[in-house]
């Protein structure tokens, strides 16, 4: 609710500190290599955070109606870029996939909005896992927009385009 009414979406709000050690686990002799993996596991968090916290922000003001229906638009589509920016390390984490997928179906359920422009939603949709190669990913988000009957032919053709591409890719039969 802070997020929503600041208007602005901070990973700080959303990471907790862990509490301070007892003196007796202070006391103890303790080599330094945890305290290395506690702060490298807290960068970790801290990009998976600063990246999905302002695209759930920007979603909730779309939900809760707080601007005019472009202000959202945008909001969410600044967000999102987010997801799909060329940040390599955030890309090769294994994590990603399915924070992109889970990002992606969420803007599928924003099809209920009313005065919201589906189209671009489904492109939004689309461009957030433009990279991932699971043809699951891929049927759950057409089957998610099938319920309008103004996408189908843009859903067909995204479809038939995604079959020809795992066609021709160089993998073994059993993950086509």
């Amino acid at each position: 609710l802070e997020t929503l009414q600041a208007g602005k979406a901070d990973c700080k709000l959303f990471l907790v500190e862990p509490d301070e050690p007892t003196p007796e686990e202070g006391a103890s002799e303790q080599s330094t290599a945890p305290n290395r993996k506690v702060s490298r596991v807290d960068r970790k968090l801290s990009e998976y955070v600063s990246v999905v916290g302002p695209f759930y922000a920007a979603r909730a003001a779309v939900l809760t109606g707080k601007d005019n229906v472009e202000q959202q638009f945008e909001k969410l589509k600044t967000a999102a870029s987010s997801l799909s920016d060329d940040n390599y390390r955030l890309y090769q984490s294994y994590y990603t996939g399915p924070m992109r997928e889970t990002c992606a179906h969420s803007l599928a359920k924003l099809m209920v909005v009313p005065g919201i422009a589906r189209a671009a939603l489904c492109q939004l949709s689309l461009d957030i896992v433009q990279r991932d190669r699971a043809p699951e990913t891929w049927a759950k988000l057409i089957s998610a927009f099938a319920v309008d009957p103004l996408l189908h032919a843009e859903l067909i053709k995204l479809a038939s385009d995604q079959a020809a591409r795992i066609k021709a890719e160089r993998a073994s039969a059993r993950s086509k």
